[in-house]
């Protein structure tokens, strides 16, 4: 299952928010299917945020609007 992205990829909540590394793919097991979610890393004013996130919520660097 290739959800698009990888490990060391640049990417931000197509919300907006600041640019986040991928650290990890992460599968969660559910009774019938799995499923994968981007576990990624960044820094803001010198403190390191974290999180998991479904892939459909964020886009790579490389696609962002100008």
């Amino acid at each position: 299952m290739d959800m698009g992205f990888k490990v060391g990829d640049i990417v931000r909540i197509k919300s907006g928010g600041p640019k986040m590394t991928v650290q990890k793919i992460v599968r969660s097991e559910g009774r019938n299917n799995s499923i994968l979610f981007c576990d990624c890393v960044w820094f803001v004013n010198d403190c390191i945020g974290h999180s998991t996130f479904n892939p459909d919520a964020i886009v790579k660097e490389e696609n962002l609007p100008e």
